[in-house]
């Protein structure tokens, strides 16, 4: 082992508080790259949003197949600014698909059944709010879908994706509903985690 001599020892010593001081210096600079960053952290995983469940509507608002219903979720995340959050709005449709529908099946208090969705009205291409487009001629002219089953399906108007709401499309390896059928979507909608209690839907949060 080569012995150290004390000029390469001395500089070794000088090191040590120059690289503290640019960890000093990087730390802040880290926190306003991401927000969530605590103090003393230098780059954790993003906190968990903290929103409380939203009562989106009831299954009797939205009783025939196809009906829905609009609503906007409030979205929390902590954040290490004077804020202490960062709120977002996201905006959502339930829809009411028909029973032989695929879907996520709901118990109501009377015994009986339906079929609901609850997805994010953001589109997963840029963005933009997309829609719940009833016409099927608009879809076939307008959105550029001329093969367009005859129901309902949601439309981007930015960019003319379209979403079949009755078809899957895997992502992850998982099916999810809302198969892109026309645009450059590159996957269907985020959907909501929602409970259904005493005939009220209920949104937890949203989907990864």
């Amino acid at each position: 082992m080569p012995a150290i001599n004390r000029r390469t020892l001395i500089r070794a010593l000088l090191g040590i508080p120059i690289l503290g001081a640019l960890l000093v210096w990087l730390n802040p600079l880290l926190r306003f790259v991401k927000p969530t960053t605590g103090p003393g952290e230098l780059a954790p995983a993003p906190e968990r949003p903290i929103s409380e469940p939203l009562v989106v509507g009831s299954l009797d608002e939205i009783a025939e197949p196809w009906s829905h219903k609009e609503f906007v979720y409030l979205q929390e995340t902590p954040e290490y600014t004077l804020a202490r959050t960062q709120r977002s709005e996201v905006p959502g449709f339930v829809v009411r698909l028909p029973d032989t529908a695929p879907g996520i099946e709901v118990t109501r208090p009377d015994g009986s059944t339906a079929k609901i969705l609850v997805v994010s009205r953001i589109c997963p291409h840029l963005g933009c709010i997309f829609q719940y487009v009833t016409n099927v001629e608009r879809i076939r002219t307008f959105y550029q879908h001329p093969r367009a089953e005859e129901r309902p399906h949601f439309g981007c108007p930015c960019h003319l994706s379209v979403y079949d709401l009755l078809q899957t499309q895997v992502i992850d390896g998982r099916p999810v509903q809302g198969r892109v059928v026309a645009g450059p979507s590159p996957r269907p909608p985020r959907g909501f985690t929602f409970t259904v209690h005493s005939d009220q839907v209920i949104v937890t949060g949203v989907e990864g």
